[in-house]
């Protein structure tokens, strides 16, 4: 573990842990069941030293979540996932800015930037098939749908004040707080996949699927100068890739090539 810090207007203070436990079932008629529930837990200050004002930062995240699994034969399974967390960020600048132009002095005051806490709700399910087409083509199908809620609370004065509800000079403070609001993104991700045996070691596969990324709360809450709300959508990544991969018992080896456009 490293202990001393060099440089004391930069640093990070952060710890995490995680609970978790594992279920197995084996039914009478071949079928799988697992069931993992879960705890975790975060917090970070971070000072923010690259900025004029240097304000600190401090996060956390604490949730509850449980993934639920069910496989036949190995050839259909499907799940579910649900998280719900409960998290806080808050940003404190403690003294004026001292140096600078006029702008920065204004525009960034000393005080309270931000205090909010975000509720979150994520639930997700899922489905793969894989069946065998002829002796040596394989065919795997799957979908994920994902619904994740949002539940913003403002702690401090909407809009782009002072903490104190006073104007900053040149238009307002950089620093702007959207009202209490709730946002909600829900996201299909599908998946195709075909694989060829070339050989006993080595297989030939094509396989193109969809992934998303919803917007997090740091993105859609901590706004700046000009914002009222941030209009996002998902992240879309759409790819398609090919590739062969072989092993044995002295080697194993992959080489794909694939394609990827990215939206949002």
């Amino acid at each position: 573990k490293r202990r001393m810090n060099l440089n004391p207007e930069a640093y990070r203070k952060a710890w995490a842990t995680r609970l978790s436990s594992r279920w197995d079932w084996l039914s009478a008629n071949g079928s799988e069941l697992e069931l993992i529930p879960f705890f975790r837990s975060s917090r970070m200050d971070f000072l923010q030293h690259f900025l004029p004002g240097k304000p600190l930062e401090n996060n956390g995240q604490d949730s509850l979540g449980l993934m639920f699994s069910w496989a036949k034969n190995e050839h259909l399974s499907a799940g579910i996932d649900l998280e719900w967390a409960d998290g806080f960020l808050t940003e404190y600048q403690e003294n004026p800015v001292d140096s600078g132009s006029e702008f920065l002095k204004q525009t960034r005051p000393q005080g309270f930037h931000y205090d909010y806490t975000v509720k979150a709700l994520n639930t997700a399910a899922w489905i793969q098939w894989q069946a065998e087409l002829r002796s040596n083509l394989n065919f795997t199908v799957g979908l994920r749908a994902e619904h994740l809620a949002y539940r913003y609370d403002n702690k401090m004065v909407d809009g782009n004040t002072r903490d104190d509800g006073t104007e900053c000079g040149f238009g307002g403070c950089l620093y702007t707080r959207p009202a209490d609001r709730n946002d909600s993104f829900t996201n299909f991700s599908p998946e195709l996949g075909l694989g060829y045996v070339l050989s006993e070691e080595k297989t030939l596969y094509l396989r193109a699927s969809r992934g998303f990324r919803a917007p997090q709360a740091t993105e859609l809450y901590r706004l700046q100068s000009g914002q009222d709300v941030a209009d996002l959508n998902s992240e879309i990544l759409n790819s398609l890739e090919i590739g062969v991969k072989s092993q044995s018992d002295s080697l194993f080896y992959e080489f794909a090539i694939y394609r990827m456009q990215k939206h949002n």
